[in-house]
């Protein structure tokens, strides 16, 4: 609003004290993460898993390659707090706080 005020010395003002106090103006490079929470791809792998697909089998049924497939269980039974496949149930949510 500064810069189409023609208040340039402002506008640059403004953002400084914005970078000093909360970081950076928008957002970083990339997609938003989900957090803790599974994505819509680490629900579906999930699911599958309960199912007893194997890694090579999931990645036939997502079009995926099995690599990706490991990626993704990988980081939903970090996420679940599970130490396993086993230990991914059907309704696969996060379990632990924090």
């Amino acid at each position: 609003m500064f810069g189409e005020l023609g208040a340039s010395w402002d506008a640059a003002r403004c953002e400084r004290l914005l970078r000093q106090h909360r970081g950076p103006l928008g957002g970083g490079p990339g997609r938003r993460g989900y957090g803790g929470a599974l994505s819509p791809r680490e629900r579906e792998v999930a699911r599958l898993i309960t199912s007893g697909r194997t890694n090579r089998e999931i990645a036939e049924l997502l079009f995926l390659s099995p690599r990706t497939v490991e990626r993704h269980v990988a980081s939903l039974l970090r996420k679940l707090g599970a130490r396993s496949r086993t230990e991914v149930s059907p309704g696969a949510r996060r379990t632990r706080p924090g």
